[in-house]
């Protein structure tokens, strides 16, 4: 910024030579008819152009360095903090990021520029005083009366701009749903539907800006010709003071130049005024923000590296309420839970009982709106965000990939992952085989049009990245959803091994087989627990006949939450369920 002020100051103060070579013209070179006295202030206002170009590029140079470090200090910071303290308000946070953006396009722009000019308008409507009164009263007027344009300008422009940019939104937001599920829209055949309705938002928000700029290219229209009849107007009345022997005929131009100088730039705010007062309203919001964080991370107690994790979570009246519901709407209700390292439990349910809720809270990615959560004795918020992530294995039931190779998905993305670790894990889930049928091996760039992975395939990629780095607890909610046999067999020998190794292992399935992996079962119903206990206890047992042992339900019969025996009641959980002392 100090720069920046620099080089105004210069480029504005060589900017004078050129009145002043005027007035030397008009009042020395003519009159004294010397060539050689025209020769040497022709070199030296080159010089002066010469220098303010070079000012120029320097200012463009600095603002350009200054809004990167802008956004290169601010952005990090704020994904930092929202990585670090698993924001909730996903959303604010990218609003806040575009608007960093936003002021660093402003920061680089000729209009942040030209406000490093605007200190040097007095000065120049000065120096018309010392010309004249009359020309700096003119000026003066001029620059008034520009002001007052841009001011009513924002007052009827105002109400209008707002709403052309919510329709904007509105539309934009409508055209990532339809590029976000374009095979489902295609498929049902509503594209049609879909886009006239996008259509018919875009078309007003496009009447609405249509509005904004007729207002905007009015005034725009009538401050370029004030602006014009201001230099007419320095000109008249510079041409009447010379023949009233007021005024040398040398300082007519001069003075011209200089107003014009003077009233450049407001002209300029004025046409930058609407993204000057935008960027200054996201300046605000980031540095409201900033505040925050820095009274957040002030008060806050300095997190620890806690001893290894073993796995022992521990849930205390547990509640999930969807934002903007009441209590009655809970997902999750008072849910009491206690599960050991090394055990491996299975969570059925039908549809809507909360099993994918509660393994979002056990998986820390979301966080429970009453009760509380803890590893190992110590709550979620204890612990050291980094140190928790590396020891939590999570697969979702929609598998989503970052733009990058699968090697690189699947180790996190971590710069020093070992290529063995990243084959180990993929072997875990039962994906080596099929990744190397891929064009490029790990090497294969997910994201991109010529890859189409099939539900299994991105299954198995989602649950080698679990796998990797050889997790504490492993969380998996519906893994065996779109494999078939051979890879929902590589899952159970990923489990067994994963209990034989001391791991925690919870997932959530609809499928016996998967089933038979866990040693106790938890049974989901309306967002409570409805049992929890030992799996040979609760799994429906059917006799196949008088002289054949009992056996479990087929393995590719679907799992019946209905058909458990109930033996605990969910208000008063069973003692494995209890906190020890």
């Amino acid at each position: 910024m100090r720069w920046l002020a620099v080089f105004s100051v210069a480029a504005n103060l060589l900017l004078l030579a050129m009145p002043l070579y005027l007035s030397q013209i008009y009042d020395r070179v003519l009159p004294s008819d010397s060539p050689d006295t025209l020769l040497y202030l022709s070199l030296f206002i080159l010089m002066c152009l010469a220098l303010f170009g070079m000012m120029e590029v320097l200012r463009n140079k600095v603002a350009q360095k200054m809004s990167a470090c802008f956004e290169l200090r601010l952005a990090p910071r704020l994904l930092h903090h929202a990585l670090r303290t698993r924001a909730s308000n996903k959303g604010d946070y990218a609003l806040l990021l575009q608007d960093v953006a936003n002021i660093r396009q402003m920061l680089a722009s000729r209009a942040f520029i030209g406000l490093f000019d605007l200190p040097f308008t007095p000065l120049f409507l000065c120096l018309l005083f010392l010309v004249h009164p009359v020309l700096g009263v003119l000026a003066t007027l001029g620059a008034g009366l520009l002001v007052l344009l841009a001011l009513a300008n924002e007052m009827l422009a105002s109400d209008k701009q707002g709403k052309a940019t919510d329709q904007h939104k509105q539309g934009t937001a409508k055209s990532n749903e339809i590029l976000t599920h374009l095979d489902d829209v295609c498929a049902m055949g509503m594209g049609e539907a879909l886009r006239g309705r996008w259509q018919d938002t875009m078309l007003q928000a496009a009447h609405s800006a249509d509005d904004v700029a007729q207002v905007n290219g009015a005034f725009f229209g009538l401050v370029r010709f004030f602006r014009q009849m201001i230099q007419v107007a320095m000109l008249g009345f510079g041409a009447y003071l010379v023949l009233t022997s007021h005024l040398s005929a040398g300082l007519i131009f001069a003075a011209s130049i200089v107003s014009g100088r003077a009233l450049m730039p407001i002209e300029q705010f004025i046409g930058a005024w609407r993204g000057l007062a935008s960027s200054r309203a996201a300046h605000r919001r980031v540095r409201a923000q900033l505040d925050r964080m820095e009274d957040a991370e002030r008060d806050a107690a300095p997190r620890l590296e806690l001893p290894q994790i073993e796995g022992r979570l521990w849930c205390q009246g547990v509640t999930v309420i969807p934002e903007g519901e009441q209590f009655d709407k809970a997902i999750l209700k008072n849910i009491n839970l206690e599960i050991e390292p090394g055990h491996v439990v299975a969570i059925i349910g039908a549809s809507g009982a909360g099993k994918t809720a509660l393994l979002r809270v056990l998986a820390t990615v979301s966080r429970p709106d009453l009760g509380r959560y803890f590893i190992d004795g110590f709550e979620t918020t204890q612990w050291d965000a980094d140190q928790l992530g590396a020891n939590i294995g999570y697969s979702a039931q929609e598998s989503h990939f970052f733009r990058g190779t699968v090697a690189q998905n699947i180790a996190r993305f971590s710069p020093t992952a070992d290529a063995r670790a990243v084959i180990a894990a993929a072997n875990m889930a039962g994906a080596h085989d099929f990744i190397g049928t891929l064009p490029q091996g790990y090497n294969t760039l997910l994201g991109s049009e010529e890859i189409r992975l099939s539900g299994g395939q991105k299954q198995r990629i989602a649950l080698a990245r679990a796998f990797f780095g050889d997790p504490q607890i492993l969380l998996l909610d519906e893994p065996d959803s779109h494999l078939d046999f051979t890879g929902e067999q590589a899952l159970r020998n990923a489990i067994k091994d994963a209990k034989t190794r001391g791991k925690t292992v919870i997932f959530a399935t609809q499928r016996n087989l998967l089933v038979t992996s866990a040693d106790k079962v938890l049974v989901m119903e309306a967002g409570r627990i409805a049992n929890f206990g030992e799996r040979q206890e609760l799994l429906p047992i059917r006799a196949q006949s008088a002289d054949k042992p009992q056996q479990l339900n087929a393995p590719d019969e679907p799992l019946d939450p209905s058909d458990v025996p109930d033996i605990s009641d969910a208000s008063n959980p069973s003692p494995s369920m209890k906190r020890s002392s």
